[in-house]
C-alpha cells in the first residue's frame, strides 16, 4: 500500500510506501529531502501531542519491528535506515563501498585500456615476407589485399616488376600517417 506525500522542494506528488511514512525521503524529482507524513497522523497529532512535538527531519526514523539495531545503520547520504553489509543504499542509489565508488566516479572504457600502436620496422618486415602483409598488421585490410594480389601479378608476368611492387609495398608498410 502507498501513500501520496507532498515535495518540499518541488511541489510534486510522489507515491510513497506506507513503511516510510514517517520517514526522510529524497525526491525522486528534485533531489530534496522531506518527511512523508503518517496518514491520519494529523487529527491524532492535535489531539494528543503538544504543537511542539513534531518529528523533524533530523530524528532517526523509528526501527521496524524485523530489524534489529546491531544489523543496521543509517544511510550516510539519505539517512535511511539500512544493512550494514550494504554496498548501494536502496533508497538513494549512492554506493556505501569505497571501491564501488570510486570505480563509477571514474569508469574504465575499452577506448583508455587498449593500445592501438602498430611498429612500422614490423609492418616492414611482415611486408618483406608477404607483401602486403604489414598493411593488414596496420589494419589496412583493403591496401593489404590489394598489394598482394598486385605483387603476384607482377611476380607472374616478369621478375623486375614483381621487385619493384615488392619494395614499394615494405615502404608503404613503413609510412606513418599524419593522424
Amino acid at each position: 500500500m502507498s501513500i501520496i506525500a507532498t515535495c518540499g522542494g518541488c511541489g510534486s506528488n510522489i507515491s510513497v510506501a506506507l513503511e516510510h511514512a514517517g520517514r526522510t525521503v529524497k525526491c525522486r524529482r528534485c533531489g530534496a529531502k522531506f518527511v512523508v507524513p503518517i496518514p491520519g497522523a494529523s487529527a491524532r497529532k492535535n489531539a494528543s501531542r503538544p504543537a511542539q512535538s513534531k518529528i523533524s527531519a533530523s530524528d532517526p526514523p523509528p526501527p521496524l519491528p524485523h530489524q534489529s539495531a546491531g544489523n543496521h545503520m543509517q544511510c550516510p547520504f539519505c539517512s535511511e535506515t539500512i544493512l550494514k553489509t550494504a554496498k548501494k543504499c536502496r533508497y538513494c542509489g549512492e554506493f556505501l563501498d569505497p571501491v564501488l565508488r570510486s570505480m563509477h566516479a571514474h569508469p574504465v572504457t575499452a577506448t583508455n585500456t587498449v593500445n592501438q600502436a602498430w611498429h612500422p620496422g614490423i609492418a616492414m618486415v611482415l611486408s618483406l615476407v608477404l607483401p602486403g602483409a604489414g598493411q593488414l598488421y596496420r589494419g589496412k585490410i583493403t591496401p593489404g589485399i590489394m598489394w598482394i594480389v598486385g605483387s603476384v601479378v607482377g611476380y607472374l608476368c616478369f621478375i623486375v616488376p614483381g621487385l619493384i611492387v615488392h619494395v614499394l609495398c615494405i615502404i608503404d608498410a613503413g609510412k606513418v600517417d599524419p593522424t
